[in-house]
């Protein structure tokens, strides 16, 4: 039986034969991250460096993951301990810190305009 998995929320499959993961429909998984599909829930392509396209380069995050409407998503923090390394955030959480940084961004250019 092939080994099943994700990528950013598409199905795929580990073909033995030829030694490489492959999305359902046969295509072969790229290798650079950055060249995957976009994300099945919103559609966004990952960034060049690999990131999920929603939540981009996060800075002091080792790895994040939105999620993809198939699974919960998670953040770990590079300064983490091993204990908290394992510890999953909820995808709504991310995306309302993701929010009020967009905010507080968007907030701080219109007081520099007056």
């Amino acid at each position: 039986m092939a080994a099943r998995g994700r990528f950013r929320g598409h199905d795929a499959f580990y073909d033995e034969a030829e030694g490489v993961w492959r999305y359902a429909d046969g295509t072969a998984v790229p290798s650079n991250p950055a060249c995957e599909r976009p994300c099945a829930q919103c559609g966004l392509p990952p960034t060049p460096v690999g990131d999920d396209g929603c939540l981009g380069h996060i800075p002091g995050v080792a790895s994040a993951c939105c999620g993809h409407g198939v699974e919960r998503g998670y953040i770990v923090w590079e300064s983490s301990t091993p204990r908290d390394r394992e510890e999953r955030v909820q995808l709504g959480r991310i995306l309302l810190g993701v929010a009020a940084a967009v905010f507080v961004v968007w907030l701080l250019g219109r007081v520099g305009r007056s």
